[in-house]
């Protein structure tokens, strides 16, 4: 927890005291202090989103995919993960159970 970040989430616009508790670990000296799970990344999530510097923390975040290019280089898109990646693992070759985390990961490679 950094400094004076609780008063940050306070003053967030879409940050209610709840998810401030739970994401700073104080206490609201009421009776829901035992019922609020601290470790519950639903609570903690729009708040870490708003300490980053995020506009809307409460948007669902989704994995990184290769969508914005069309479905129609999808085949493309495979043979450059072939290319790139050494996968020995059977369920991540194509039409592996774990092939969509795969794609997801170069997908988040492509971008960073």
């Amino acid at each position: 927890l950094r400094k004076g970040s609780s008063t940050e989430l306070h003053m967030h616009r879409d940050i209610s005291e709840i998810e401030t508790v739970a994401r700073s670990g104080h206490a609201t000296a009421s009776n829901i202090d035992k019922y609020i799970d601290g470790f519950n990344p639903t609570l903690n999530l729009p708040g870490d989103m708003a300490l980053a510097g995020y506009s809307e923390c409460h948007r669902i975040p989704s994995p990184p995919s290769f969508s914005a290019i069309g479905d129609y280089v999808m085949d493309d898109v495979q043979r450059l993960i072939d290319q790139l990646l050494i996968i020995s693992v059977p369920t991540m070759k194509c039409g592996g159970d774990l092939r969509p985390f795969l794609v997801s990961a170069a997908a988040s490679i492509v971008m960073y």
